[in-house]
C-alpha cells in the first residue's frame, strides 16, 4: 500500500458517491420545473433564468477550485463544494420567492465548480495508467446519481409532497459528505510520469505545437458543446412531451430524465471498458455521431416509444464526451489535473449556461420543437468538433515522431 496514501480505497469510494450527489442534485430541477413555474407562476424566460443561475457560480469555481486542488490538496475543495452544496440545496428548498430558490441554485452552483474539478482529480490521481476507464467509470456513477435524483423528485411530486423536498434531502446527504470528507486523510497531489492511453501514441504538445493547441481547443468545444446540448434536452425535455401530450403519456414525459441518465450510466460503464483500447479521438468521434441519427427521433418521433428510443440513444452515445475528452487532456499533463478539469468544467458551465437558456426563448416565441431544433444544430456542430480532433491527433502524433526521429539523427 502506498504509504502516503493510506485507505486509498475508501478515499477512492468517497469520491465516487460525492460525484453521485452531484448527479443527483444537479439533474432535480428538471422535474420540479413545471411544478416551479406553476407556484411562482414563471414565464419560460424567467423559468429561463434557472440555468444560468446554476451555472454562475460554477464558471468561476472550477477554475479557482481547479487550480487549488493543484496547490493545496484535493481535499479543502472537496469539503469546501461539500459545504456550499449542502447550503444551496437547503436554500432552494426553503426559498419563498423565485429569486430566493435562484439564489440558492447559485450557491450550490459555486459548490459545484469547487467539487467537480477535485473529485475528478482526485480520481485521475489515484489511476495514473487507466485515466480514460477510471473517468469514464466516475462520470458512470454521476449518471446513475442524475438517474434516480429525478425519480426521486418525480416520487414526490406524483405523491402530492411537492418539489422542495428533494431538494431538502440533497442538502443532507451533501452535509454527511462533508463529515465524511473532513475524517479522511487525502495527499496532496504531486507532478506524475505521463502514461498515454492506448491508441494515443504521441503526448499533448505542451503549447509548442500549433496541432496541440487546436487539439486543446476541440476537448474544450467538445465539453461545451457536449454540456450544452445536453442540459438543453433534459432542462426543457418534460416541458416539451407536455406540451405534446398526445405524443406521450404525462407519467411516461416526467420519466423522461431518469430515461436519459440511465442510458448515460450505462453507456460510460460500456465505453470504459473500451477506450483504452480503442483510443480517445476514435470515441470522441463515435460517441458524437451517435446524437446526430438519434436526436431527430427526439424532434419528430410520431410516438412514444421513438421519443424514448431518441432520448436513450442520445444519453448513450454522449455519454463518453466529457470523461474522454477529460482523459485525452489529464494525460497529457497529469500535474495539471485539477487545473484541466477546471478549464472543460468551464466550457460546461457555459454551455449549460447558454444554450438551455437560448432553447427556452426560442420556445417561449415559436414552440418547443423549434427549441429543439436549435439544440440539434449544436449537434451537428459537435460532430464537426470530433472531426477536427481526430485529424489534429493524427497531425501531432505525425509532427512528434518526425521531431524524434530528427534528434535522433542529430
Amino acid at each position: 500500500m502506498d504509504s502516503t496514501w493510506p485507505h486509498k480505497r475508501l478515499v477512492i469510494i468517497n469520491g465516487y458517491a460525492a460525484y453521485f450527489l452531484i448527479g443527483f442534485f444537479v439533474v432535480l430541477f428538471a422535474p420540479a420545473l413545471p411544478a416551479m413555474i406553476k407556484d411562482f407562476g414563471l414565464s419560460l424566460a424567467q423559468a429561463g433564468l434557472i440555468f444560468p443561475a446554476r451555472s454562475l457560480g460554477q464558471l468561476a469555481a472550477v477554475m479557482i477550485g481547479g487550480a487549488w486542488s493543484d496547490r493545496v490538496g484535493r481535499k479543502p475543495t472537496i469539503v469546501t463544494g461539500a459545504a456550499l452544496f449542502a447550503l444551496g440545496s437547503l436554500g432552494v428548498a426553503v426559498g419563498s420567492s423565485w429569486p430566493l430558490v435562484l439564489a440558492g441554485f447559485l450557491v450550490s452552483s459555486v459548490g459545484q465548480g469547487f467539487a467537480n474539478s477535485s473529485i475528478n482529480g482526485l480520481i485521475a490521481d489515484a489511476h495514473p495508467t487507466s485515466r480514460g476507464a477510471a473517468l469514464n467509470r466516475l462520470h458512470g456513477i454521476y449518471g446513475l446519481g442524475a438517474f434516480i435524483g429525478p425519480l426521486v423528485a418525480g416520487g414526490l411530486l406524483l405523491t402530492n409532497q411537492g418539489w422542495r423536498p428533494a431538494f431538502l434531502i440533497s442538502s443532507l446527504l451533501w452535509l454527511m459528505c462533508l463529515l465524511v470528507t473532513l475524517f479522511l486523510h487525502i495527499p496532496a497531489p504531486g507532478p506524475r510520469k505521463v502514461h498515454p492511453a492506448s491508441g494515443e501514441k504521441q503526448p499533448l504538445s505542451q503549447g509548442k505545437s500549433i496541432y496541440g493547441a487546436i487539439l486543446f481547443a476541440g476537448l474544450f468545444m467538445v465539453a461545451f458543446l457536449y454540456n450544452g446540448t445536453a442540459n438543453g434536452l433534459i432542462g426543457w425535455i418534460n416541458s416539451y412531451l407536455l406540451e405534446k401530450a398526445d405524443v406521450m403519456p404525462s407519467i411516461l414525459a416526467a420519466n423522461m430524465v431518469s430515461l436519459f441518465y440511465l442510458a448515460l450510466t450505462i453507456g460510460r460503464f460500456l465505453w470504459s471498458g473500451v477506450v483504452q483500447d480503442w483510443g480517445y479521438a476514435r470515441v470522441i468521434l463515435i460517441c458524437a455521431a451517435g446524437p446526430v441519427a438519434a436526436f431527430p427521433l427526439v424532434i419528430w418521433g410520431g410516438n412514444s416509444l421513438l421519443v424514448a428510443l431518441g432520448v436513450m440513444a442520445s444519453g448513450l452515445f454522449f455519454s463518453g464526451l466529457y470523461p474522454t475528452a477529460l482523459a485525452y487532456a489529464a494525460d497529457r499533463r497529469p500535474e495539471l489535473a485539477g487545473t484541466i478539469t477546471g478549464t472543460l468544467s468551464m466550457a460546461m458551465t457555459l454551455g449549460s449556461m447558454s444554450v438551455p437558456w437560448l432553447t427556452g426563448i426560442i420556445a417561449g416565441r415559436t414552440g418547443f420543437q423549434s427549441g429543439m431544433i436549435f439544440i440539434y444544430i449544436f449537434v451537428v456542430c459537435l460532430l464537426g468538433v470530433a472531426v477536427g480532433i481526430s485529424k489534429a491527433g493524427t497531425a501531432l502524433a505525425r509532427t512528434s515522431v518526425v521531431t524524434a526521429a530528427t534528434h535522433r539523427g542529430a
